[in-house]
């Protein structure tokens, strides 16, 4: 939770909400024994979450070229 809002406040994420969404429904699925609700979890993932993940991915990119060229 912190390390999110970390994030946040240093602008590598844009959605501070979103994340915490994320790292419930990450808390959720570690405890969810179905197969059935496991499949449903990771699909909510993909659907809710992906568009997420990629800007992090394209964020993380420009800050590590960035550090590296510091």
């Amino acid at each position: 939770r912190t390390i999110i809002k970390l994030s946040y406040q240093y602008g590598l994420i844009d959605d501070e909400q979103t994340w915490l969404e994320i790292q419930k429904t990450r808390n959720i699925l570690a405890h969810t024994y179905s197969e059935e609700d496991s499949l449903l979890t990771v699909e909510k993932i993909k659907a809710s979450y992906l568009e997420t993940f990629l800007k992090l991915k394209k964020v993380s990119f420009v800050f590590i070229i960035t550090f590296i060229n510091f």
